[in-house]
């Protein structure tokens, strides 16, 4: 396999890796603490966190955490390639 087609399938896992991950951002769960509800978005690791807290006329906050999110693509990609080499495989069987 060339350079070119290598980078080519890198560069792919990791455009669906980044889309899997922005696509992952539906999934919520509950991180309230006490005095805060705080809801995380993405899977596996939470990369965006809406905190409101509980006293009133306090606005709700969004922080992002890129660490999470460049988590979260790489294990998006790794999946992703590993489940293509796996086909790839099974395909070559035949």
């Amino acid at each position: 396999m060339t350079i070119a087609k290598k980078l080519t399938k890198g560069l792919a896992c990791v455009g669906l890796g980044s889309l899997a991950s922005l696509i992952s951002g539906v999934y919520t769960k509950d991180l309230t603490r006490l005095g805060a509800h705080i809801t995380g978005y993405g899977f596996p690791l939470s990369w965006l966190e809406k905190t409101t807290i509980v006293v009133p006329d306090r606005p709700t906050s969004y922080s992002l955490s890129l660490e999470g999110l460049l988590i979260d693509i790489v294990f998006w990609a790794l999946l992703i390639g590993v489940l293509y080499e796996g086909y790839r495989w099974y395909k070559s069987r035949k």
